[in-house]
C-alpha cells in the first residue's frame, strides 16, 4: 500500500455537497482529505477481504457461544438487553452491514482492533463519495468497494416489502442523517415503501402495544442509527416486543459492539491470525491497550507499556469497564496512521474506508482519505 500526495479537484467542495455530502469540513477541519490517496494492489486488497470473512464467521459463531452460555454478565449487558438479544437471535433477525476496524503492517496479517457493528458510521462517503471521486481522478482504476449494489440486494433478504420501512437517526447530527438517508435510499432502490423520522418523535402507544410517528402510524420495521445499549434504557424500552416489531441492526448485534467481546473472541479462537490477544485482566508487562466497554470515536482510550501510561484520551464512554488488548503498530505513511475500514454487508466482505489520524489513536478529528486499487477496471 502506497499513500500519493495530489492536488484536491477545482471546487471539490461543491461536488461533494451537490451529492448530499455537507459535513465535509466541520468546525473548519477537513475531515474529507483529497489531497492524498492510498493505493493498494489486487493483492492486498483480496488479503483484506479474505480477513474480513474470517472475522465474520469466528464473531457470528462467538455471538452464538456467548448467547448460549448465558455469557451477558461478562460483557456487561442487562437482564433487558439480554431478553431482547435473545428474542433476535431466536427470530433469526439478520444484519444489513458492520464494519471493521483493522491494522495491517503489512508484514503480518491484518489485526482486527475492533467490530463496529452496531451503528457504523463513514458508511455514505465509502459507498458513495470516494467512488465518485474515483470516477473523477482516476476513471480507468478499480476500487475495493462494491458496497452500494450489495445493500440494495440485501433489503429484500431481511424486510418485508409489504410494510413500510421506517429509518430513524438522532435530531442534529448532520453525519448520521446523511447516512441514514442514503440507506433509506437503497432500500428505495430496493424497490421498498421507505419513511423518515427522528428517534426522538418515535413514540408508543400503550393502547395499541405499537410503536408509532408522529402521525400515529404503527411502526412495524425500522433501520434506527441508534445503539442498542441506549434505545433498551429509553423509557418505552421495557414495551420492545421484536415479535411485532423489528429493528434493524438487530439486537444481538448489541453483542458484538461491546469491546468486551474482544477477550471472549481471543478465548473462544487463541492464536487466531487476524485476532490481537485481548483480556479482561490487565497485562503485568508489555505494551498493551486499554478500552473501555462501550465508547466511540477512540474516546478513552489508554496504551501502556510496562506499566507505564505512554498515550490517553478523553471523552465519554457509557461503561468504563475496560478490556486489555496487545499492541499493534499502525503503518505511518507521511506521518499519519491509516486504519482499514473494512465493510461487510450481510455476512460478505463489501469495500474497504480509510481513516487516517496524525496521533496512533483514531479519533473524531480523523480524516476519510480514498483510495484506488492498481489495477484497472476491467
Amino acid at each position: 500500500m502506497k499513500r500519493n500526495i495530489l492536488a484536491p479537484r477545482p471546487n471539490w467542495q461543491n461536488k461533494l455537497e451537490k451529492s448530499g455530502f455537507l459535513f465535509h469540513t466541520p468546525d473548519g477541519e477537513p475531515y474529507w482529505n483529497e489531497s492524498a490517496c492510498y493505493e493498494l494492489t489486487q493483492q492486498e486488497a483480496q488479503t483484506i477481504e479474505d480477513a474480513t470473512n474470517s472475522l465474520i464467521e469466528i464473531c457470528h459463531s462467538a455471538a452464538e457461544t456467548v448467547i448460549d452460555r448465558d455469557w451477558f454478565e461478562r460483557l456487561g449487558i442487562n437482564s433487558l438487553e439480554a431478553d431482547l438479544i435473545q428474542q433476535s437471535w431466536d427470530l433469526d433477525h439478520l444484519s444489513v452491514y458492520g464494519r471493521f476496524d483493522l491494522s495491517w503492517d503489512f508484514k503480518s496479517p491484518p489485526k482486527m482492533l475492533e467490530f463496529n457493528a452496531d451503528t457504523p458510521t463513514s458508511l455514505f462517503e465509502a459507498a458513495v463519495i470516494q467512488w465518485q471521486w474515483l470516477d473523477d481522478v482516476y476513471p480507468r482504476y478499480d476500487q475495493f468497494n462494491s458496497i452500494h449494489e450489495r445493500l440494495i440486494k440485501r433489503w429484500s433478504q431481511i424486510a418485508d416489502k409489504h410494510q413500510t420501512l421506517y429509518f430513524a437517526s438522532l435530531m442534529n447530527h448532520a453525519d448520521d442523517i446523511t447516512q441514514t438517508e442514503y440507506l433509506r435510499d437503497t432500500a428505495h432502490q430496493a424497490g421498498f415503501k421507505t419513511e423518515f423520522t427522528f428517534i426522538e418523535d418515535v413514540g408508543y402507544d400503550s393502547s395499541r402495544m405499537a410503536f408509532v410517528d408522529l402521525e400515529s402510524n404503527a411502526i412495524a420495521q425500522c433501520f434506527k442509527l441508534y445503539p442498542w445499549e441506549w434505545l433498551s434504557k429509553e423509557q418505552f424500552g421495557k414495551y420492545i416486543n421484536l415479535r411485532s416489531v423489528k429493528f434493524i441492526e438487530p439486537a444481538w448485534k448489541r453483542i458484538l459492539s461491546s469491546k468486551a467481546f474482544l477477550p471472549i473472541l481471543w478465548e473462544l479462537n487463541p492464536g487466531h491470525p487476524n485476532l490481537l490477544p485481548s483480556f479482561f485482566e490487565r497485562p503485568t508487562s508489555g505494551k498493551y491497550v486499554e478500552k473501555p466497554f462501550l465508547s466511540r470515536e477512540g474516546n478513552q482510550i489508554k496504551i501502556w507499556e510496562n506499566g507505564h501510561q505512554q498515550v490517553a484520551t478523553t471523552g465519554f464512554s457509557e461503561d468504563p469497564r475496560s478490556i486489555f488488548q496487545a499492541y499493534h503498530e499502525l503503518p505511518s505513511f507521511d506521518g499519519k496512521y491509516p486504519v482499514l475500514g473494512s465493510w461487510i454487508v450481510g455476512e460478505e466482505s463489501a469495500g474497504l474506508g480509510i481513516r487516517e489520524d496524525s496521533t496512533v489513536i483514531t479519533q473524531s478529528t480523523s480524516q476519510f482519505t480514498p483510495h484506488f486499487l492498481s489495477s484497472r477496471r476491467k
